[in-house]
């Protein structure tokens, strides 16, 4: 009873900041925003592709980072984590997937957790190329462009890093046996992303990691489209709300990026001259769209699911 509980708490906060940052989208009639023309065909097209991200997220790990999970078991804690976080602030929701995804299982607990920042930096390097890609259709301007350009030279130097780091690493797992208990305790940690055993697995997950932002990038576009943008005018915006919105959520806040997403969707749109009522509904309707495709799934999985408290809150502490 009391996980019902807290989750109807964590809705109300939820609702109270969708009601102010809503509000703060600026001086519009919000009866006008709600009864905009909306195409609900391609808004439910929109939530399967949103949903079809999630199962290649998913398949991210059972094909390349975790072998021994099911698809479905990794599916069910992205679904979990993403609902917890749409609800809670400061991403609390992967503190619930590494429990859901450790299962009865102690040993599971670190090597979710190694994997869980690996994909995170992988989306990171991710997000930096569409947002280097956004430059060749979006005049920014010069302090935004100059950023960008910054976090590619960032993106650029982490990779050769990570790529040093993981042949460094790689040789001493070979080696172990001639090296330091210290050292081979360590290697033992970080053996459980099973990076160092073979470095195929960045290639398999960022295979599916790709496809699932592809597919965030498809539910972007459908959901313009839905209002009835110009498909020639959509279809760089889509990449660009798509950027905008999820570099600005990498820092955690409020639930769902809540305000930061819907100030990130505008700036995207205004880039390209879309008129501010439209911008206004976009801001709200694809932000929509992930609750929609994220909170009925997780909330399901979440009630029907044997998942020890004991353990969830263990491992959020």
């Amino acid at each position: 009873m009391k996980k019902y509980i807290k989750l109807a708490i964590g809705m109300l906060f939820t609702i109270i900041f969708l009601f102010f940052s809503y509000k703060s989208i600026g001086e519009l009639d919000l009866r006008k925003v709600v009864t905009y023309p909306v195409n609900y065909f391609l808004v439910a097209l929109s939530i399967l592709f949103f949903i079809a991200a999630q199962w290649f997220r998913s398949l991210a790990w059972s094909r390349g980072m975790g072998r021994d999970f099911k698809t479905i078991q990794v599916f069910k804690a992205v679904c979990i984590g993403m609902a917890v976080n749409m609800v809670v602030p400061f991403r609390m929701g992967e503190a619930l997937r590494i429990a859901v995804l450790g299962g009865t299982k102690d040993a599971f607990y670190s090597r979710v957790g190694v994997n869980i920042i690996l994909e995170r930096l992988m989306d990171v390097v991710i997000l930096i190329c569409l947002a280097v890609t956004t430059l060749f259709f979006t005049n920014f301007g010069i302090e935004i462009e100059k950023k960008i350009i910054w976090l590619r030279n960032l993106a650029i130097a982490g990779i050769v890093f990570g790529v040093a780091i993981t042949g460094i690493l790689r040789w001493l797992y070979l080696n172990s046996k001639s090296q330091p208990a210290w050292l081979v305790k360590l290697l033992g940690y970080i053996e459980k992303a099973g990076l160092i055993k073979s470095p195929k697995v960045i290639l398999y997950a960022g295979f599916y990691l790709l496809l699932s932002w592809l597919c965030v990038y498809i539910c972007t576009l459908l959901g313009i489209l839905s209002v009835g943008a110009e498909l020639g005018k959509a279809l760089p915006a889509s990449l660009t709300v798509l950027t905008m919105t999820n570099l600005a959520m990498l820092i955690p806040a409020a639930p769902g990026g809540i305000g930061v997403f819907q100030y990130a969707c505008i700036y995207s749109l205004e880039l390209y001259k879309v008129a501010s009522i439209q911008a206004a509904v976009l801001a709200i309707l694809l932000h929509l769209i992930q609750y929609a495709a994220m909170l009925p799934l997780g909330f399901y999985y979440f009630i029907t699911g044997k998942y020890s408290l004991k353990k969830i809150k263990s491992s959020g502490s």
